[in-house]
């Protein structure tokens, strides 16, 4: 009688199973409100400085990474 063997995938590299389709700035604010029905804008207070401000993901990234606006 032949043995049965389940052959399991590796994990990719690079993939999670939670929060993958959130890019990994957001967990470095703290979104507040949704600005709009469309879009990607929100109020999002920071949790590094706490200064609260107004906009999408690039908004986030050029405020984390000391980019001028």
């Amino acid at each position: 009688m032949a043995s049965e063997e389940t052959q399991q995938q590796p994990p990719q590299e690079g993939s999670s199973s939670t929060d993958h389709d959130q890019p990994p700035l957001w967990a470095y604010v703290t979104k507040i409100e949704k600005l709009g029905a469309t879009g990607g804008a929100w109020k999002f207070s920071c949790n590094v400085c706490k200064e609260v401000k107004k906009g999408s993901y690039s908004r986030v990234r050029a405020h984390l990474l000391g980019i001028p606006a």
